[in-house]
């Protein structure tokens, strides 16, 4: 039973991991100082696809200082415009009939924050339906799980995954295939096409992890 927990606590650190590298890649440009950290975590930490090795040889031959300034002009090119935005990062924008912002899945995801009592801090005023919240939100939960795991509260448990399978259901897996399309179709950036590739991966794979949790446990 014990090594159940260990196993299913090393499971849920390791998703915790890719949720949050994703959502700080797809929040803002990312700095010379992030991308020196993210080096060494890649090496000891974090289990990463083939999806993002082209970028990763990259900065194994490059400048730091180079590379994160060519990323920071494909990543304003593909989610601030400046004229058209080719790859909106917002779930509203790729579900809503006239694509625009401020939909159905905004109001939504802003009702989702609030049930959990989740408040936004330092002045940050993005959309509640930007993909950078909506993977900060799936890391929350997975961190909610952790513990629980370490409590060994069998019932909460149960809950905060079925809240995650959910959560994907309804949101993540409604739209991340057409915005990593987008962001494939737009950009030459290894960064930002494997961070795509990675992406959709990973939601489709733990949709399904999730699923098969949630048919061996429902009440």
């Amino acid at each position: 039973m014990e090594e159940n927990r260990n196993q299913l606590s090393r499971a849920m650190r390791q998703r915790k991991l890719q949720y949050d590298f994703l959502s700080r890649v797809f929040r803002e440009p990312l700095s010379h100082e992030f991308l020196k950290e993210w080096k060494e975590l890649i090496h000891h930490e974090i289990e990463l696809s083939e999806q993002l090795e082209p970028f990763f040889h990259e900065m194994n031959h490059s400048e730091l200082n180079e590379i994160a300034e060519k990323e920071k002009q494909h990543f304003l090119t593909l989610f601030f415009g400046p004229e058209h935005i080719l790859a909106p990062p917002w779930e509203s924008v790729h579900r809503s009939e006239d694509g625009l912002l401020f939909g159905e899945a905004t109001l939504k995801m802003r009702e989702k924050l609030r049930s959990f009592d989740l408040v936004f801090e330092g002045g940050y005023k993005e959309l509640e339906d930007h993909i950078s919240i909506e993977l900060e939100f799936m890391g929350y939960l997975i961190s909610k799980t952790i513990d629980l795991i370490e409590k060994n509260e069998v019932d909460e448990l149960i809950d905060i995954l079925h809240d995650q399978y959910s959560f994907l259901d309804e949101h993540l897996t409604k739209w991340i295939g057409h915005f990593t399309n987008r962001i494939q179709l737009n950009t030459s950036s290894s960064l930002y096409r494997g961070a795509a590739r990675f992406l959709n991966t990973l939601i489709q794979q733990d949709y399904q992890y999730l699923k098969e949790i949630k048919e061996v446990t429902c009440k």
